[in-house]
């Protein structure tokens, strides 16, 4: 039996080779199969769970902190340096299976809470104030090379780089964030000082340092880093009967009759995602809890996906952590179950979408798609102005879904849609109403 995935990189498998994994076991690392692309399966023997392909590396070795910014009775520290990471460093941090929230302002219990800051007034294109930064009393410059996680409009947040702080006035500047208008939400993370809260967590890439803030002993927790990118791609024409955590994508797939069918996908960025795979199956998987999209079928415009079918897949939470679509900066973060951004002729049916931050469905390419016999329920969670399927294609069929309580997400976070002026001259701040639909 296999032991290792990097055991797995290294063999060239004959054409139409079967690897299979053992039930119950689980394989950290990113299937990658060796040499010239092969139409190779990948599934399980024997009984039990489904095998599980993890992007994480265990973290052990931890030690009360030493750090002289920390609380060094609850806060905790591991090096890393001597595991596998790849150049993305740690992602996100699980304890006992749950993910940890971010050291951050606003401190939150969780990271699925909504708890922001606010956008007191915009300073010209790339700046904004806000008197409760000010009110924090941090120096200047303390919020420089932060991350700021900002929702930028009605239907979209975005990840920057902080490149100014000045304390007396609360002001931040980041590059390429655009004019920005009050009360739009947001919150800081990336500085070490802000580690005071239980279940938080900060990643020191310069010293390979991991740091937990907790009240329980590590070193009798399960913790886990993310850190690998893809849990499969290359020459793959059928997975099944696997389970892939931890990955930005989980499966990446291409070229003509691929499947995957009967897999489970937790706790990635991406689910699935397709580039020019025609007759492409996808079929019968379970999705929870991904930070973006649970499915992107992705190729140009005018490509023939031929006879692909997305049926029968069951999605929970998709997107439902705000602003937790990466670490990048200019990441876009949106919340989607299924993306067609490509092709013609796609048929999506029999799926059961739950829990999205925005659209249930998104449906873009040439159009003529048929959608039909979807249950989506409670889309736009997170965001607002969209549906449960939303639409930015012609000439689709669209039949026999239920599509429910997906109403639009105006909390604190979506700030205004215009200041006062000629037109508003008595009104302090005019918001959107909740922009949900089914169909949009």
């Amino acid at each position: 039996p296999w032991q290792t995935i990097d055991k797995v990189n290294e063999v060239v498998f004959e054409e139409n080779s079967t690897i299979l994994f053992k039930r119950g076991d689980l394989f950290r690392g990113g299937i990658k199969p060796k040499g010239v692309k092969k139409e190779l399966t990948f599934s399980a023997y024997d009984t039990g769970e489904l095998p599980i392909i993890a992007g994480s590396v265990e973290i052990g070795d931890w030690q009360l902190t030493t750090h002289p910014k920390l609380d060094k009775t609850k806060v905790w520290e591991a090096q890393v340096s001597h595991l596998p990471l790849t150049d993305s460093g740690i992602q996100n941090l699980f304890v006992n299976g749950e993910v940890m929230t971010i050291a951050r302002l606003p401190n939150v219990a969780s990271p699925k809470d909504h708890n922001w800051l606010e956008v007191d007034k915009g300073i010209g294109t790339g700046a904004f104030v806000d008197s409760a930064l000010a009110d924090y009393s941090k120096p200047d410059g303390y919020w420089k090379g932060a991350r700021l996680r900002i929702r930028t409009y009605s239907w979209m947040s975005r990840v920057f780089e902080v490149t100014g702080y000045n304390a007396s006035t609360g002001k931040i500047t980041a590059k390429g964030l655009g004019a920005q208008l009050p009360e739009w939400g947001y919150f800081l993370d990336g500085i070490i000082e802000e580690l005071d809260s239980p279940a938080e967590w900060y990643y020191d890439e310069d010293s390979q340092t991991v740091y937990l803030y907790s009240k329980a002993n590590p070193n009798n927790l399960l913790v886990e880093g993310s850190t690998y990118g893809t849990g499969i791609k290359g020459g793959v024409k059928l997975v099944e009967n696997l389970t892939f955590r931890h990955f930005s994508t989980g499966a990446s797939m291409g070229g003509l009759n691929r499947t995957i069918r009967q897999c489970r996908f937790e706790y990635n960025r991406v689910g699935i995602t397709t580039w020019q795979a025609a007759n492409l199956l996808v079929k019968d998987n379970t999705f929870e809890n991904m930070f973006s999209q649970g499915i992107n079928l992705k190729s140009p415009a005018d490509f023939d996906i031929q006879d692909s079918v997305i049926e029968n897949n069951q999605m929970t939470d998709i997107g439902t952590f705000p602003i937790y679509c990466g670490h990048n900066f200019n990441a876009v973060c949106y919340g989607i179950g299924i993306q067609v951004q490509g092709g013609k002729g796609h048929i999506i049916r029999q799926n059961t979408i739950e829990n999205t931050g925005w659209n249930g469905m998104y449906l873009a390419g040439q159009g003529y798609h048929i959608i039909e016999n979807n249950v989506v329920r409670h889309a736009l969670m997170v965001l607002n102005d969209g549906g449960a399927i939303s639409l930015k294609s012609a000439n689709n069929t669209i039949r026999g879904n239920f599509l429910l309580e997906s109403i639009g997400n105006v909390d604190e976070s979506n700030g205004c849609s215009f200041t006062p002026g000629a037109d508003y001259p008595n009104t302090p701040c005019g918001h959107h109403h909740s922009y949900g639909m089914g169909l949009g």
